[in-house]
């Protein structure tokens, strides 16, 4: 399944030769890889992001992107993703997202591309706190996030072996859930984490989340999110709230969830829909 973005104002394409060399742009063509810019005649070169809007990971990267407008290409992978190519010259393991430089270097992992964008355009400002213990505290947000939170979703979206290894992943990411509702209840900081006042990386890491767990988990597997998690719900609803860039990657999100339930994903995986008041 492709998803293709549709920017405000699209970005100059990053022109094909600036990235892939003669015999693999020869493949790239061949296999019709929508990453592939054949009529770019653009001399100013940008770098390519590698992303799909369902990706929760790949969305805290695009935010960065739309929130300050930066001269960034976005294509989803396509069929280019399981070659040879991909894995050698954009991500070791074959995943998304990765940001392809002019230059030919790629940097993959999404906390790492987050953090060479702020570095990159002097961002830093407007998403780290002040403190260094609330810099130390965002990042430890961020790395629950990373290590915990999300190493089991895929059985969200994936068929399992056995009902059981659904349901192990399902208690482990609901345990994780009650973690981070602990940290947010111990910062007390209204609709953020960290800040009051201020959208850090924590926050941008953990709403995309957040979004599409809630478009997931309550309605095919019939556990709510939000039940005796009040803090997480409030920091979703303050993230969407609080711009339009915002509102923007959620949505995203949130559209490539119904995307996969109208291809029949989740059926396909054995499961049934159920109606659940709050998420």
């Amino acid at each position: 399944m492709a998803f293709i973005h549709a920017l405000p104002v699209r970005p100059k394409h990053t022109p094909i030769q600036a990235i892939f060399p003669r015999a693999q742009r020869r493949h790239l063509i061949n296999k019709g890889t929508l990453c592939v810019l054949m009529n770019d005649t653009t001399s100013n070169q940008t770098a390519t992001l590698f992303s799909v809007p369902v990706s929760n990971f790949s969305a805290r990267v695009r935010y960065i992107i739309y929130d300050n407008n930066l001269d960034i290409k976005i294509e989803p992978p396509g069929s280019y993703l399981k070659t040879p190519e991909y894995r050698q010259r954009v991500h070791k393991y074959g995943k998304f997202p990765a940001l392809v430089l002019p230059t030919g270097e790629s940097i993959w992992e999404s906390d790492v591309i987050v953090e060479y964008l702020l570095d990159k355009y002097g961002l830093g400002e407007r998403y780290r706190p002040q403190t260094p213990e609330k810099r130390a505290r965002a990042r430890l947000y961020v790395r629950v996030h990373d290590l915990y939170l999300t190493t089991n979703q895929a059985v969200l979206y994936r068929p399992t072996n056995t009902p059981a290894e659904r349901e192990h992943g399902l208690s482990q990411i609901e345990l994780h859930l009650d973690t981070l509702e602990t940290m947010l209840t111990e910062d007390n900081t209204g609709r953020h984490a960290v800040e009051t006042q201020m959208v850090t990386l924590a926050d941008i890491a953990l709403a995309p989340t957040l979004a599409m767990y809630a478009a997931i988990m309550p309605k095919w597997h019939h556990r709510p999110v939000f039940r005796n998690r009040p803090r997480l719900q409030q920091l979703l609803e303050g993230f969407r709230a609080s711009s339009e860039t915002a509102a923007r990657v959620l949505e995203e999100i949130e559209g490539g969830v119904q995307a996969w339930e109208q291809s029949g994903r989740f059926e396909q995986m054995g499961l049934s829909p159920v109606k659940v008041p709050n998420a």
